[in-house]
């Protein structure tokens, strides 16, 4: 504990704080003359602790969000209000992911704005039957079969559209995972991708006939995670369940409580001589406030501050630049825990398309194919285009034998049977370049569009539409959609939580936010942990 001394209205020290007696006395402690190094780690502790508190604050409060993403995805914000790199212009921002020609002067497009009919220039809005919030209608894939039928796969369901009502309806899927990210048509099936599994269904709405197709693991196969998963699952408590998801969220509630008590500290004391020549009563309660915010500060540190380092440690790794360091590490799976998985595809799976009686699709590190009806074993592909970790946007057919590939790595022609790839913006062919820094490459391809007249586009998740055959996309993007246009609060606290919100303030700068935020975090929590020891057992140290 801290003493103060308050003597002649004057405050002669505040380096600790005792109880102060009814008569209003205060008593005080001699500080032992050997105190050179806590004084010093406590001046660390104290102006770091105060400089990074917006900043823990950001990490915490964004955290919990994070977290729960299905209970905040009705709350959305306007884009109006935040920086110009967040705000839709020339279908950026993933606004459009794909397209479906439904006659020749009519598409339906989709992506994060939801789904629009165009139709000679004129849009319409074609979301209703979606949740309220803009994350229940952020379109992962839609599908049209063959008997004219619309299906569609969000971030949290799958959707058949009724002809009849004109809305979209929800239909359950027979696996705990409902997020679908493609849809194809094959054989009179509808085949359905999630992020771990495949599923067969009828093209029948009534009958559906749901049937999850056992994908077997790979030759080779080793019970291994990149050493990124664990990180991430411990960063975010997954790694033992929900759980592990509320300990970590009350461990984002923690450091909270500490910066809140640590302003307390920080702060109340200064205002001691003020209220003591003007009303003693409050002098009094203020030093009982400090005093318990730093009794309480002290132990729910102390009790939690292995975590707290865990947490601060992790979460480091997890973004460029240091998560370039894990990046082609592996681990073994860890008995118990979230990651020991019999499937071996388990939230790996990202894209797939029909090629030759095979399927070719595509995980969050390789591209494999796999017979039609999954009887053999997949296999790994030893030459693909360069696909991203953030996910493979665009896998589709072309002509002559070709697959067209896109990630935020670019955009590729690739040609399966002679492994040979070409770059389809630039038209060269591809090279593969031994190079480090963040996964993306110089196109950030987020969505490919085919419209009428095979007028092709790619859409750059920063530039938006880029032509590929013509000279400028002809859609304007309309005004009704620009200003109705809203970001969920989610990918709103991803943006803070991994510091790109800072992007539009110090440039590309923000990058070094992360590494360097949580290092500085870590000598606040060591500080205060060398504080507190030099304090308990200090006296018999330097005896």
């Amino acid at each position: 504990m801290q003493s103060l001394l308050y003597k002649n209205n004057k405050i002669e020290n505040f380096d600790s704080i005792a109880l102060v007696s009814e008569n209003s006395k205060i008593k005080t402690s001699k500080r032992p003359s050997k105190h050179k190094f806590r004084k010093l780690f406590k001046k660390i502790h104290r102006y770091l602790g105060f400089t990074l508190s917006i900043l823990i604050l950001n990490f915490a409060i964004s955290g919990i969000i994070l977290e729960h993403r299905n209970f905040f995805s009705k709350v959305d914000i306007p884009r109006k209000i935040l920086p110009i790199g967040y705000q839709f212009r020339n279908w950026n921002n993933a606004a459009i992911k794909g397209n479906i020609q439904l006659q020749q002067n009519a598409n339906l497009i989709y992506g994060a704005i939801g789904i629009w009919k165009e139709e000679n220039d004129n849009f319409q809005d074609f979301n209703q039957g979606f949740p309220k919030g803009t994350d229940n209608y952020n379109i992962q894939s839609l599908y049209k079969s063959n008997q004219g039928n619309l299906y569609v796969g969000t971030l949290f369901n799958f959707y058949f559209y009724n002809q009849n009502s004109k809305v979209w309806q929800k239909i359950q899927l027979p696996t705990k995972e409902q997020r679908v990210v493609k849809i194809l048509e094959n054989n009179g099936k509808i085949y359905l991708l999630t992020r771990s599994n495949f599923i067969t269904m009828n093209d029948n709405i009534d009958q559906p006939n749901f049937k999850i197709e056992k994908l077997k693991a790979p030759l080779g196969y080793k019970k291994q995670n990149s050493l990124f998963q664990p990180l991430w699952q411990i960063h975010n408590g997954s790694l033992f369940g929900i759980a592990g998801r509320f300990f970590m969220d009350l461990m984002a509630l923690v450091f909270i409580f500490l910066v809140i008590t640590g302003i307390i500290k920080w702060y109340f004391p200064k205002t001691y001589k003020k209220i003591a020549t003007i009303n003693k009563s409050k002098l009094i309660s203020r030093k009982k406030l400090v005093l318990q915010s730093l009794h309480w500060h002290n132990k729910v540190s102390l009790w939690t501050i292995a975590f707290l380092i865990t947490s601060t440690l992790t979460g480091m790794f997890l973004r460029p630049p240091l998560l370039i360091l894990i990046a082609d590490s592996k681990v073994a799976q860890i008995n118990g825990t979230n990651l020991s998985q019999n499937n071996a595809w388990y939230d790996r799976l990202r894209n797939f398309v029909f090629f030759n009686n095979k399927i070719i699709f595509a995980t969050d590190e390789e591209m494999y194919s796999v017979n039609e009806d999954f009887s053999t074993n997949p296999t790994k592909f030893n030459g693909h285009p360069p696909i991203s970790v953030m996910g493979v946007n665009v896998l589709e057919n072309k002509d002559n034998n070709g697959i067209l590939v896109g990630s935020f790595t670019g955009l590729f022609l690739w040609y399966p049977e002679t492994n040979q790839v070409f770059n389809y913006v630039t038209k060269v062919p591809y090279i593969p370049l031994e190079t480090s820094g963040p996964p993306v490459g110089d196109f950030k391809v987020s969505g490919f569009g085919k419209f009428a007249n095979n007028k092709e586009y790619y859409f750059d998740y920063d530039l938006g539409a880029v032509p590929l055959n013509s000279d400028k996309f002809y859609y304007k993007m309309p005004n009704q959609i620009i200003n109705e246009s809203k970001i969920s609060i989610w990918n709103l606290a991803l943006e803070f939580h991994t510091a790109r919100i800072f992007q539009a303030i110090i440039g590309d700068f923000y990058i070094l936010i992360i590494p360097l935020g949580g290092l500085l975090i870590f000598f606040t929590l060591i500080s205060g942990l060398i504080v507190w020891f030099l304090f308990y057992y200090g006296k018999k140290l330097i005896k």
